[in-house]
């Protein structure tokens, strides 16, 4: 993923540290809900009741609230010998597209208008505006990585901290029904 290459530099830098001494933790959480429901960055207008859905809206995408985030900080700062130098992964829930319009749905008690696009295009409009030097384009590169088949983007369904951080698991019924009520 071109936009995140910035991040994989500063881990290989991080890592000829570690012979000093140094010690980090990388916390992986995939794509932030909270973000994406407040803003429609993950294809859903809640307040227009209106949803973009990806080729068949069923690829699996690790998912974490804000608050689970501040929690696996808060997991790895009181485990620093388990979490030192390595890829912490954690998770809200792992849902799918047609997963968290049905969740939207049974909260807001209303059917949304949908409209079905094909997730390659997220690609190409985002890699053509990194390739133009930047604008608002370049962020669909992060929605194809999520929704697009093969991309990893469910990472969260075999890569799991959550218990050695103390987290548990919520389901998007859960996380949605607060934030659309």
């Amino acid at each position: 993923m071109p936009i995140l290459s910035g991040k994989a530099a500063v881990i290989d830098y991080l890592r000829t540290k570690e012979k000093d001494g140094l010690s980090w933790t990388s916390i992986i959480t995939g794509a932030f809900l909270d973000f994406g429901l407040a803003t429609g960055f993950l294809g859903f207008d809640i307040p227009n009741r209106k949803a973009t859905l990806f080729d068949e809206a069923d690829v699996p995408a690790t998912l974490t609230t804000y608050a689970t985030v501040a929690k696996s900080v808060v997991g790895v700062l009181s485990r620093p010998a388990e979490t030192a130098n390595r890829f912490v992964h954690v998770q809200s829930v792992v849902g799918t597209q047609a997963e968290i319009l049905a969740a939207l749905e049974k909260a807001t008690g209303a059917t949304f208008a949908v409209e079905r696009k094909q997730a390659t295009d997220l690609r190409d409009s985002g890699l053509a505006a990194l390739q133009a030097g930047g604008g608002p384009d370049v962020l669909n590169l992060l929605v194809w990585g999520l929704f697009g088949r093969g991309n990893g983007g469910d990472y969260g369904r075999t890569k799991d901290d959550n218990a050695l951080l103390g987290l548990e698991r919520e389901t998007l019924d859960e996380v949605i029904q607060p934030r659309v009520a």
